[in-house]
């Protein structure tokens, strides 16, 4: 619909790939201009590397603990 999609991610957020599921938390949210609130870095559960993904590739999960 052309809105601007604002990210608000912020490191230790869990989140979810959109399209694999696969669960992580964010370690990074790059700073530079033409990538801040585009790209975040995101490690993966059971990877030792850290991945660097577009932010509207993956949503926040709910962290609330019984």
């Amino acid at each position: 619909m052309g809105e601007l999609m604002l990210t608000n991610f912020r490191v230790d957020d869990r989140v979810e790939d959109k399209e694999t599921h696969k669960r992580g938390r964010v370690i990074f949210v790059y700073s530079e201009l033409g990538l801040k609130g585009e790209v975040i870095a995101i490690l993966f559960d059971g990877h030792d590397e850290a991945f660097a993904v577009p932010a509207d590739s993956v949503r926040k999960i709910s962290t609330r603990q019984s």
